[in-house]
């Protein structure tokens, strides 16, 4: 069961993401895994609400030594859109994120997971 609003799965409330100024926080270290596991067989619901709570720090965890998981995880098992969404978000930093020790990772996923159509148009 995914983690929702009310509560996770021990029954405990669920914390947000982010921390009180809007930074990545402590919980994305020990929820990475747990999302990744859970988004190979979540419903559109449970990804929708992942990836709502990951859209507007989606960069800074391309970069991330745990979040570029996440990411990949999102081009792998994400709908259409999500991965339209991402590949928009990744326009303009190919460079600087096919440098990058993590980031990398995630463009080989996207270059993997995303129609060669489509790849034209985002790159």
């Amino acid at each position: 069961m995914i983690c929702t609003p009310k509560s996770e799965p021990s029954g405990a409330p669920c914390a947000n993401l982010f921390d009180a100024n809007g930074s990545l926080g402590l919980l994305i270290v020990v929820w990475c895994r747990f999302i990744q596991q859970k988004l190979e067989h979540a419903s559109l619901t449970e990804k929708a609400l992942i990836f709502n709570e990951i859209l507007s720090a989606a960069y800074s965890l391309m970069m991330d030594v745990f979040g570029n998981y996440v990411i990949q995880k999102f081009f792998e098992f994400g709908t259409t859109e999500q991965k339209q969404t991402l590949a928009q978000r990744v326009r303009g930093h190919v460079l600087a994120l096919a440098l990058h020790m993590y980031g990398c990772r995630v463009i080989q996923k996207a270059v993997e997971s995303i129609p060669a159509d489509m790849q034209v148009w985002y790159w």
